[in-house]
């Protein structure tokens, strides 16, 4: 059996940091630029990055050590981005809870994992997580942060060193597996630099890139959706998945916040072309998570600058 392949280090260690150094970096370079589009507004990379790092404050005062793993809870606007370069600043291991989920799949994956705390939005922790206050029960122990009052207002204090990355763990998403048990994949901070750095070689991704950003959280095809449009200095557009629904939303959306790369399964796409006449015409179109038949792909090149049969990164 052959040993799995580790990337090797990049002439200028950007496999070896931590990934919130990367986006740091791209903050200073480009502090104005924006960096996330939402329903609610835009947000810069400068106002992300102070986001994140008052975020970061009330992460390191639970104590914690390196690598260990926190949930978080949070609804799809830019502060959940926010909580999640947070918790990489701070060396922690975030863990996606989606809200989609079934509460008892929410369940297992946080005893499944033994996570140590509980970061987001406390209204949403009973109704995923059931009662909080048994002293026998499987939560008991676990602390809980209140994202939603640490202020928007002024800058984050003094600036925290920023944990170590490269082979240190920054993520544990879960698939089904073939039980339909949890699976939880580990997945380190050179792995995403590594799918970042090849991703946005060959899609040639420039700050004027925007990515459309539905993939649910715990999704591994969020993994580039938010990481790759945010270390190349590109935005994102965060949406969420009801998006698909609505062929005639999904193209107003990209009109309006100026979306060049749109990626979904071969089926939403066969759905988003049988109800739109025109769709408007991207620069990176991705297909992935399913088998692309042949005939659906010839109908998808023509409306892209370039057409991708992809896959997740938890599979590469």
């Amino acid at each position: 059996m052959t040993s799995p392949a580790v990337p090797a280090a990049s002439s200028d260690g950007r496999f070896e940091v931590n990934l919130f150094e990367r986006f740091c970096a791209q903050a200073r370079k480009t502090p104005r630029a924006r960096a996330i589009a939402h329903e609610l507004g835009e947000v810069s990379y400068e106002d992300l990055l102070n986001r994140s790092n008052r975020f970061r404050e009330a992460l390191a005062r639970l104590g914690l050590d390196a690598e260990q793993p926190v949930g978080v809870m949070m609804p799809r606007t830019p502060d959940l981005v926010a909580c999640l370069l947070a918790c990489l600043a701070q060396g922690l291991v975030y863990v996606p809870l989606d809200l989609e989920n079934p509460p008892e799949r929410t369940r297992r994956i946080v005893e499944g994992v033994r996570c140590r705390a509980i970061v987001g939005d406390p209204s949403l922790y009973g109704r995923f997580l059931g009662a909080l206050d048994d002293p026998q029960g499987p939560l008991a122990g676990l602390a809980f942060v209140d994202l939603s009052v640490v202020s928007d207002e002024g800058s984050a204090g003094p600036a925290l060193p920023v944990a170590p990355g490269g082979a240190r763990l920054a993520y544990v998403l879960h698939t089904s597996g073939s039980t339909g048990a949890p699976k939880g994949v580990e997945t380190e901070h050179r792995n995403v630099a590594s799918l970042v750095d090849a991703a946005a070689e060959l899609l040639a991704v420039t700050a004027q890139d925007c990515f459309l950003a539905a993939s649910p959280i715990g999704f591994d095809s969020a993994v580039a959706e938010v990481f790759l449009p945010l270390l190349t200095g590109a935005s994102l557009f965060l949406t969420d998945r009801g998006i698909w629904l609505s062929p005639a939303r999904l193209a107003a959306d990209i009109v309006h916040h100026g979306v060049t790369m749109v990626a979904t399964g071969p089926s939403t796409w066969a759905v988003i072309l049988s109800e739109l006449k025109a769709i408007p015409r991207l620069r990176v179109l991705i297909s992935h998570a399913e088998a692309l038949p042949a005939e659906l792909a010839r109908r998808l090149v023509v409306h892209a600058e370039q057409a991708w049969n992809l896959y997740g990164p938890t599979e590469t």
